[in-house]
C-alpha cells in the first residue's frame, strides 16, 4: 500500500487486489441474501454495483496510463520552478520551449531550449 501513489504499476496491483476482495465480499453477501430471502434479482444487481465500483476506482489509473502512453506532462511534475531557475542563469534570456515527459512510471525528463 505504501508505494501505490507514486508508481502506476504498484497502484494497478493494489487496485486489482482490492477489487478481487470487493468482488469476493459482494458475491458472498449477495448469495447469502438471495438464499435467505429468495431474492434472485440480487445477483445481477450486485454484479452491476461491483462493476461500477471497480470502474470508478480505476478511472484515475486509466487516465495516468493514457497520459504516460501519449508522453503527456506528468501531473506530478513541477516544471515552473525549473523554468524559473533556468531563466535566472547568466546568459539565458528566456526559456521558450520546455519539454517535460515521463520515461517510465516514476521517471520524468525535461529538455529545455534556451535563447
Amino acid at each position: 500500500m505504501r508505494g501505490r501513489h507514486g508508481d502506476i504499476n504498484i497502484q494497478g496491483a493494489y487496485l486489482h487486489m482490492a477489487s478481487d476482495a470487493l468482488v469476493s465480499l459482494g458475491v458472498v453477501i449477495a448469495a447469502g441474501l438471495a438464499l435467505w430471502l429468495g431474492w434472485s434479482w440480487l445477483d445481477p444487481v450486485a454484479s452491476l454495483v461491483i462493476a461500477l465500483v471497480i470502474v470508478a476506482g480505476t478511472w484515475g489509473l486509466l487516465r495516468r496510463s493514457l497520459r504516460l502512453m501519449f508522453d503527456g506532462v506528468p501531473s506530478t511534475s513541477t516544471w515552473r520552478p525549473v523554468r524559473h531557475e533556468l531563466e535566472s542563469l547568466p546568459g539565458v534570456q528566456r526559456v521558450h520551449d520546455l519539454h517535460v515527459w515521463a520515461t517510465g512510471t516514476t521517471d520524468v525528463r525535461l529538455e529545455p531550449r534556451t535563447s
